[in-house]
């Protein structure tokens, strides 16, 4: 028969046990937490290289922060980074940091903002869209083309139809002649806001707030 102070041995060493169990589980929780808070600290989009595994399932949470990363850097060799996502970024960043921030911020017609027009008429339309000269759209060989035109050089929406691209366009020529973030929450197209943001805070912690950047380092730093 077990005596009394067995028992009482028994259930003191069985809350040790226990004890000791919560205790190990308490510091293994929170050296995990601490890594994961180290890693989350540390993870930033400049140090950032993905390999082809993660390329092929985290590209489209990253496209919009190397686009972003690329127009604060004024580098588009940033959207190499993202593999088979570049062109897509390339052609953001063309269509608004490329050619027109250069265009307004740098109020010349250099090779910089060329380079960010693919066509032809490219060197026509920046010096009309500088001069503000509407006239020049009027060559256009439709009118719907005109009227985008003049929608661009005079910065008016209203001018652009059901053209979204325009509209984002517009909008995006807007903010960066008025220096005016705000604006660039007009934009539908995400790719074009977070062009417009990035191109005037030129800061890479608002490429670091982008959605998908975070859900990555949540994922990442998680394992």
């Amino acid at each position: 028969m077990v005596s009394r102070k067995n028992i009482i041995l028994l259930v003191a060493i069985a809350v040790y046990i226990v004890s000791s169990g919560q205790i190990i589980f308490a510091q293994t929780e929170e050296n995990s937490n601490n890594r994961m808070n180290e890693c989350m600290n540390n993870l930033s989009i400049d140090n950032l290289r993905l390999t082809q595994e993660q390329l092929g399932k985290y590209m489209g949470l990253l496209v919009d922060s190397f686009l972003c990363f690329a127009i604060v850097k004024d580098d588009i060799n940033q959207c190499n980074k993202l593999g088979p996502g570049a062109d897509f970024c390339k052609e953001i960043f063309n269509k608004t940091y490329g050619f027109y921030y250069r265009l307004i911020v740098n109020r010349q017609v250099n090779a910089a903002a060329l380079s960010g027009c693919k066509g032809q008429g490219c060197d026509t339309f920046a010096r009309a869209f500088l001069a503000g000269d509407v006239a020049m759209c009027d060559k256009s060989p439709d009118k719907s083309g005109a009227d985008r035109c003049k929608a661009l050089i005079t910065a008016d929406a209203n001018k652009c139809g059901s053209d979204s691209d325009c509209r984002d366009t517009v909008f995006y020529i807007k903010a960066v002649k008025t220096s005016d973030p705000r604006l660039c929450d007009a934009i539908i197209s995400d790719g074009f806001k977070i062009a417009c943001k990035a191109s005037l805070s030129k800061n890479k912690n608002t490429c670091e707030e982008c959605e998908g950047f975070k859900q990555f380092k949540m994922i990442n730093c998680s394992k």
